[in-house]
Parts: C-alpha cells; structure tokens; sequence
C-alpha cells in the first residue's frame, strides 16, 4: 500500500521471489519502530486533518530545532468511507459522493506526549497512532469526578492536583482545585448533595484497575486571565461520557452523559432508574425502578398529537391545577358544523362515571347551553334539588311541570300565584283550604371535597456560590452548603407525591443505594 498525490491507492500484489518487505525496508529513512513525540505547537492544520507538528527526541535531543520535528497525521480507531471509485458525475446528489463515517477525536494540546510510527518506515508518512497522559494525572477523566478540594467538607467536581504542590499526592484523599465550570450547573440545580444525580464519581483513578469506560471532551478554549490570549492553558467543562462498571463494592453501575453546561442523562443500574435534567435545573424527569414517572417544570408542559392522546389510569387520575382547569372540545362557533370522516361530530365533550359524578363550587356553578341547542338533565331514578337559600327558576318562554303521578308543593311561608293573563285550576274536584296535604321534598347530597395533602419545597432561589477564576482563595465558595435558603414554600395538592424542584425529598425514599463520590 503506498501514499500517492496525498491519498492511499491499493498496490498490485504480484508473485516475486523476492520479498517485497525487504524491498520496502532497502529505501526506508527510519526503521518500523514507535516513537515518543511532544506535541510541539498549537495545532493548526489548514486542510481540517488533524496534521500535528510533534518533536522526536529520538531524532535530535534539541526541542527547539525544526529539523527534530515532523508534521504527523492524526489518526483514528475507526474512520472510513464508501468507496472512492463508486462516485458519479451529479455533483448535487447526495448519493453519487463518497460517504465517510469513523470516530473524530480533537488532538490535544501542545506539551502533551504521543506515539508516532512511521508508515512503511519511511520518514515522509508519519502517523499518530496514540496519545498518553500525564504520570497519575488521570482524575478527571472520564466523569469530571469528584473529589475533596479547599474550603469545604463536600466532594465537588474537582481538577488535577497542581504540580507545585509541596509533598504532591495523586491519591482519593488529595486535594484539588474545585472545577467551577461543572461544579456550579450541578449546584444550581440542586444536586449537589445528590451523591448518584449530582457529582459523577466515575474517575480512572477511583481504583485499580479501573472499571470506568469513557470519554472527557476537552471543553471550549478560553483566554488566558493573565495574558487575555488563548494558548491552550485554560478551558471550561468539557461533555463526558461514562460506561460505569461498578467501584469494589458493586456502587455507580450506570452510563452517564453530561455536557459542559449541566445538561445531564443518567441510567443507573443498581437503582434503576433513568433520570433526565436541564442545566439550570428547571425541568427534569425520572423513570423509578417500581415504574413511577416522575416529571417536573418550572414552567409549561405541553402535549399534542395529531391523532389521539390516549390516558389510562388503572386506579386513579388526579388533576390539580392552583388556578384554573380549562377544558375545550372544537373550536367555539364553528365546531358544529364539522363532522370527521367516521362520523363523529366536532365539539363533542363526554364525560361517563361508572358511578357517582361529584362537582363541587366553592363559588358559582354555571352551566349554560347556548342558542343552538337545549339542555337536558334526565335521572332514570329520582332528581333532587336543594337550595340552601332562595331557589329562582326563570324561563323566558313557557314553564312546564308535568309529573305522572302526584305533585307538592309545599311552603313553609306563603304560597303565592300570579298570572298576567288567566290562571287555570283543573281537577276532578279542587279543595280550597280543605282536603290533603303536601308532602316535605328530599334534600339533595352535597357533593365530595376532595382530600389535599401539604407539601413543603425549597424555595426558588439558587444556592450561594462565591467563587473568584482568576483570584481564587482557599475559602469554601459554597458557603450555604449547596442548600437553597429561605423560608420552605407550601404547596397544597389533592397529588399525594407531588415533584418539586431539586432536591426532591421523594428520591430518599426510592434510592437503594447512596455512594459517595
């Protein structure tokens, strides 16, 4: 295989009794070794192929002579493309152009260390083929980890410990730098304290061997505070992403993905659950292992389908709402006058009770029907209606009351009729003041009041956060302790379980197991 006019192109085997490795190896510069390489300046590759400029010690101990560097290609474990010869002529379609397809890694930053070979041993292909990392500087990676830090007892995502460090330790105990970049989403949203949801405790250096699979994005560079330049010293939170096999004690077996900003997806094996968060911590939702759903926000939740929006409740189905529930079928004035293609007429609104229907007002309880239809109220047993005080009925047209069998009417004051025109009395015999007497009517049942439960939630207001980038002191940057202060909010709720912003009291309860990072 050989490297022609900047592109691989397949060599013809042919049958020789000559060795045609030996014959490669006669015009190679170097032999088929690896190499340690300094990745000597900032990448920058105007082609976008990841070219690196890298100093071979191996070719001259001198790191600031050019002739001791080669410009290296970035490699990948899997990259590939469809076949270069299957193109056609239709420079628009999508389908006559190669594909590619593979895994893309950033290169890392200058100072760092990687392998080089060189392909067929010649000195004109150089290729990375590696990169290691800094001896014990591996905490951080894959999970953002946590760790102790200064200024406070809470284990917050922290950095590598610094180098000047008098009497260094790389171990769990040591201290590092807090990292404010992903420290400070994870505070705000309430899950600091939260030892599975909040801070990650997937580290490569959490034991050994470890049992952590993942991968820590460099995250977006940043100037320098000092120098007010970008020169790859100083970069925010990075996206990570784990496959957590378990620490020693079967904790943390979960995937996690989390961006730079705190947007976070955790499946966590050993409580099963599947818990969704937004950055800020406004909205987030949890797949409980018993099969509770629960979903929070701190504004709207909206649904809508093209179809049906089909809701079943093999118990009960609760709605609560502080202010008003609305309820529309159609659109108001023109619903009437559509019918679907089944059949079924629009602005239809129907409510069935296998049983007993409660509807109860604090205040007024209207029912209107409007001008293009009438109401009807039909019971197939009796029909009571009860007024506490004054009951008015009013009809603009004619009154009808027609019962089968007998009628009362009873007043415990006066009786009074009255009649603008002619008043009728008609019987087989009329008693006036002489003969029976009207039975007392059936007060009606007043309907349920549904139980409400109170619920106390952190107030909506951000933990502390006191944290200086460029001046940072070892004083705790958390000084409320990750808690939201202020006086508990109450909420009443006929919702038993009722989800609040984090921390959720209801997850202590369902967690089975509690790690600590």
């Amino acid at each position: 295989m050989g490297l022609k006019s900047g592109r691989y192109t397949a060599d013809k085997f042919k049958q020789s009794l000559s060795n045609p490795t030996q014959s490669l190896k006669k015009q190679a510069d170097l032999d088929f070794g690896i190499y340690l390489g300094e990745i000597i300046v900032r990448p920058k590759d105007d082609t976008n192929s990841g070219r690196l400029t890298v100093w071979l010690p191996a070719l001259g101990k001198d790191r600031d002579n050019p002739s001791n560097y080669v410009n290296a290609y970035w490699s990948s474990p899997f990259a590939g493309s469809t076949p270069g010869n299957k193109i056609g002529d239709n420079l628009q379609a999508f389908v006559e152009t190669q594909k590619t397809y593979g895994m893309w890694m950033v290169p890392p930053d200058p100072g760092n260390w990687v392998l080089i070979c060189f392909a067929d041993g010649k000195s004109k292909f150089p290729f990375c083929i590696g990169c290691l990392f800094p001896d014990q500087m591996q905490h951080m990676v894959p999970g953002n980890a946590g760790g102790r830090t200064f200024g406070t007892d809470i284990k917050v995502p922290v950095g590598e410990v610094n180098r000047n460090t008098d009497n260094i330790d790389h171990g769990k105990g040591s201290q590092r730098p807090i990292n404010p970049y992903i420290t400070k989403p994870i505070l705000d949203q309430g899950l600091i304290n939260d030892a599975l949801r909040g801070v990650s405790n997937a580290s490569a250096r959490r034991e050994s061997p470890s049992r952590v699979f993942g991968i820590l994005t460099p995250g977006p560079e940043l100037v320098n505070l000092d120098t007010a330049k970008k020169d790859g010293t100083n970069r925010s939170g990075g996206h990570s992403f784990t496959m957590d096999d378990g620490d020693v004690d079967g904790n943390d077996r979960n995937i996690r993905i989390r961006t730079g900003g705190g947007n976070q997806i955790l499946m966590d094996d050993v409580n099963g659950i599947v818990y969704v968060i937004n950055a800020k911590g406004t909205a987030w939702v949890e797949l409980g292992a018993d099969g509770d759903i629960q979903v929070y926000s701190e504004k709207d939740i909206n649904y809508r389908a093209k179809g049906n929006i089909n809701m079943r409740a093999d118990n009960n189905i609760n709605i609560d709402a502080n202010v008003a529930i609305n309820i529309n079928a159609g659109n108001y004035g023109t619903a009437q006058d559509f019918v679907t293609p089944e059949g079924e007429q629009h602005g239809m609104l129907n409510i069935n009770a296998g049983a007993e229907i409660n509807a109860k007002a604090r205040k007024d309880f209207i029912m209107t029907a409007d001008d293009l239809g009438s109401m009807h109220i039909v019971s197939k047993n009796n029909t009571h209606f009860t007024s506490l005080k004054d009951a008015h009925y009013v009809a603009k047209g004619t009154s009808y009351l027609t019962s089968s069998d007998g009628t009362h009417l009873s007043s415990g004051g006066e009786t009074n009729i009255q009649s603008s025109g002619l008043t009728n009395v008609l019987g087989s015999e009329v008693h006036l003041n002489d003969g029976g007497s009207a039975s007392q009517g059936t007060n009606g049942i007043q309907a349920l009041t549904i139980d409400q439960f109170v619920h106390q939630e952190e107030v909506n207001r951000l933990p502390e956060w006191i944290y200086e980038y460029q001046d940072t002191s070892a004083d705790d940057p958390m000084p409320t302790q990750g808690e939201r202060r202020g006086d508990p909010l109450t909420t009443n709720s006929i919702i038993e379980e009722l989800p609040t912003r984090e921390p959720w009291p209801g997850h202590e309860t369902r967690d089975v197991k509690r790690s600590e990072p």
